[in-house]
């Protein structure tokens, strides 16, 4: 009897350590949701910490195993995942305070602090049950009756948490201890599992369809109103086209905005803005006429829109990184405002009248059509901009569309985005959806259970869920044309010797961080222009050779490292590699991390994450000293990626420099035809080999996107270049298989 009261002592410790633990964090960050007391990066970090706490890991395996495998009822499933674990866990301390426990002064102490200890945990378990019972639902005053009519178990889980109160109060009653104990073990855990279903309910039997009919009503709106829910990775960092450089943000921006052309489903440049384009016999001169077209508060969309918008993103003063966008498109005069020579009005682009417009190259560019697609190259209305007095794209109000969609629902660092349909958009008739709703979720575990309860209609996969969901009929990977790399800060002591550049590029296995960390389809990367994503005059990839550089040879890199060990009169390094807060970004560190260190003993490297939009305003800024960063081709061209590391880029982040490799890019930014065009093609060859033979930066993985979607949405695209992801042409189909 002695034994069974220690053991639920232990039990009853452990389950309330949870589940205050667990809905204490919840609690903090609603509060500072509510009140507004955080800047919007520390709340970043609040918000992903509420969302990688051990409570969400356990209470997903539980429903993982309870209905798709063990067959169990899922509270039964999570009350184990649950206590156990606690238990254990709280055994193990117990045991090593044992003797402090002994003492009688001690004793005294928990003694008064019990009341206090016992009152936050009860307060926290009753503000879980009702938080999420009231939080989605939309009266407050029927939200409770509402979520326990639809769910027996929260009936149970209410009833079971009033029960354990009062046996709680009375446990100085050996014989209602034990049971007591039982109940309130049972309880915590149900609630926590309860209490993570009402987050937009769980109501699925067996089949995977829903049982109760409310639901089934509001799936069928669902349907009607053709609402997309779609997930992001990351931090949305500007709403602002011109300043635009991330694919969250481009996504996004792609949905509300529009430029002079589009990318159809074929890859191909179509015109979307532009009626129709006229092109002088030399390729220099192109003369576009506009549709009539508004933008989302009705007034017009003009040419000269389209000319305060490129304008504005060139000019230096405003600091947009993809302002040498306007350099390799060729447009007259980009250079020497790029510089700082000329004024950004000397931009090679005017307005010949209200719906006619006409853009200058300084010499033929094969691709120029194509970048028009970009944000970078999409219209700005002046006087609305000017109106905002520095906060354009902060909010709804601040943000103007002739795309698509209108800004609904957003406001910096934020977790969800919403968009409505622009009932001004010049073909609104072809658009199908209402809504678009974009979450932002860093973890692919809790994607994929929001994708399995229905609200989701597409989840991004990384790491173990990737390879959990391969074998799914909904599973699609689909490569990017996107480079992870990392980008070593020459001005750092140690970094600037090519020596120890080449022994850290060499001594992990690009195979297996592809393989068996992101497992998502990506592929190894031995150069800094991935696989299908750019291709030469005769339609050959420009990976078709096969030249790998960097190839892992962890005995070379030894021996690299004994040189520069030599060369620096330094036996022992330490660094610091600055990557993103996101659940692929943080795998790939933590095996970048592994394999230098085992590799190179005498080499310490540290990881630091941050949120993605901090991670490239550090970078930009120079203050880093490697950094994991990720790169995707703007146009189809090998430029997309070499000419990131000029001296003069503003993405050559690591301040590396080789004048032969300047003049290579110098000479192929005037672009070519014919024979002229294979020389070009050779000489970016020739410019990528000496990157990678310096080691400029050490490349990584050929990303590619492992994502699970709905089969009832149709008409997207996914593209390698540019916008990856465009949903304007989407819709959804009624599929009785999914919620």
């Amino acid at each position: 009897m002695v034994l069974l009261e220690l053991l639920f002592g232990f039990l009853r410790v452990g389950c309330f350590a949870f589940g205050g633990a667990y809905g204490a964090i919840p609690l903090i960050r609603d509060v500072v949701l509510s009140y507004g007391w955080m800047d919007d990066e520390a709340l970043t970090y609040l918000i992903a910490v509420s969302e990688s706490t051990p409570g969400p890991i356990m209470v997903n395996l539980a429903t993982y195993i309870g209905s798709r495998q063990a067959g169990l009822p899922g509270a039964l499933t999570a009350t184990l995942a649950v206590v156990f674990p606690s238990f254990c866990m709280i055994l193990l301390i117990m045991m090593a305070l044992k003797t402090a426990l002994k003492n009688k002064y001690v004793q005294a102490v928990l003694g008064g602090l019990k009341p206090c200890i016992t009152g936050i945990i009860l307060a926290t378990g009753v503000y879980m049950v009702f938080h999420h019972c009231l939080s989605f639902r939309s009266s407050l005053g029927t939200g409770l009756l509402a979520e326990l009519s639809l769910d027996p178990r929260n009936t149970v889980v209410t009833l079971l948490l009033v029960v354990s109160m009062i046996l709680w109060k009375k446990r100085f009653h050996k014989a209602l201890s034990p049971v007591g104990i039982i109940l309130l073990s049972a309880c915590i855990g149900v609630v926590i599992y309860g209490a993570f279903e009402g987050n937009g309910g769980n109501r699925y039997g067996d089949d995977g369809q829903a049982n109760d009919t409310s639901t089934q009503e509001s799936q069928a709106t669902h349907q009607e109103a053709q609402v997309l829910n779609l997930q992001l990775d990351a931090e949305v960092s500007t709403l602002d086209p011109q300043a635009a450089v991330d694919s969250a943000s481009f996504e996004v921006i792609a949905c509300m905005m529009e430029g002079l052309y589009t990318i159809d489903g074929n890859e191909m440049p179509i015109l979307a803005m532009a009626e129709s384009v006229t092109v002088s016999p030399d390729g220099r001169r192109y003369q576009f006429v506009l549709r009539d077209a508004a933008w989302s508060d009705g007034r017009p969309v003009t040419a000269e829109d389209f000319v305060y918008g490129w304008r504005r993103g060139i000019d230096p003063k405003n600091g947009n990184e993809n302002s040498a966008l306007f350099l390799t498109a060729g447009i007259a005069h980009a250079e020497e405002i790029y510089s700082g020579q000329l004024e950004a009005e000397k931009l090679g682009i005017r307005a010949i009248d209200e719906k006619s417009l006409e853009v200058e190259l300084t010499h033929p560019q094969p691709f120029f059509i194509s970048m028009l697609a970009l944000p970078e190259f999409y219209p700005m209305n002046q006087e609305f901009y000017e109106s905002c007095e520095g906060r354009y794209g902060t909010s709804p109000d601040t943000v103007l569309s002739n795309g698509a969609f209108c800004l609904e629902g957003y406001q910096p660092a934020c977790q969800e985005i919403r968009l409505k349909k622009n009932e001004n958009y010049w073909r609104k008739e072809s658009v199908h959806l209402q809504e678009i709703t974009y979450q932002v979720l860093k973890e692919s575990q809790m994607a994929v259970m929001l994708y399995e309860q229905g609200q989701l209609d597409m989840a991004l996969l990384s790491g173990e869920q990737a390879e959990r969901c391969r074998e799914w009929e909904d599973f699609q990977s689909i490569p990017l044309g996107s480079l992870w790399y990392i980008s070593p800060n020459l001005k750092i002591p140690g970094l600037d010797n090519e020596a120890l550049r080449k022994a850290v590029a060499l001594c992990y296995d690009k195979e297996a961080a592809s393989s068996q960390v992101m497992k998502d389809g990506s592929r190894a990367a031995y150069g800094a222009v991935p696989a299908k994503s750019v291709y030469g005059p005769g339609g050959e990839d420009f990976r078709e050779e096969e030249v790998k550089y960097l190839e892992t040879d962890k005995e070379l890199a030894r021996k690299y490292f004994e040189q520069a060990k030599k060369e620096l009169n330094q036996e022992h390094f330490t660094f610091t590699l600055l990557i993103e807060d996101g659940e692929s970004a943080r795998n790939i560190g933590q095996y970048l991390q592994e394999e230098i260190q085992k590799t190179l003993p005498g080499v310490e490297i540290r990881l630091e994450p941050v949120p993605k939009k901090l991670r490239l305003e550090r970078m930009a800024a120079g203050e880093y000293e490697m950094g994991l960063a990720r790169w995707g081709a703007d146009y189809s061209d090998p430029l997309a990626f070499l000419s990131m590391w000029t001296s003069d880029s503003a993405y050559n982040y690591g301040s590396w420099t080789d004048e032969a490799y300047d003049r290579i890019i110098e000479i192929a930014q005037k672009g070519a035809d014919g024979e002229e065009a294979r020389e070009r093609w050779r000489l970016l060859h020739e410019a990528e080999a000496i990157l990678m033979e310096k080691a400029g930066i050490f490349p990584v993985c050929e990303k590619a996107n492992g994502i699970l979607l709905k089969r009832s949405v149709k008409g997207w695209q996914f593209h390698a270049v540019g916008v990856n992801r465009v949903w304007t042409n989407a819709w959804k189909e009624e599929d009785p298989a999914y919620p």
